[in-house]
């Protein structure tokens, strides 16, 4: 049982550290379009 138990622990510490570096990705995508978006604002802008 308890064997099982740590099968289960370890195969969701992996999916949860998988999940973690998506979104950490996907945000540091948000954040540059923003920028960029920004960034040619302001060289419109000038």
């Amino acid at each position: 049982m308890s064997k099982r138990l740590l099968i289960y622990g370890l195969s969701f510490a992996q999916i949860n550290r998988a999940t973690n570096t998506l979104g950490v990705n996907i945000l540091f995508v948000i954040i540059e379009a923003r920028f960029r978006k920004r960034t040619r604002a302001l060289k419109n802008a000038a």
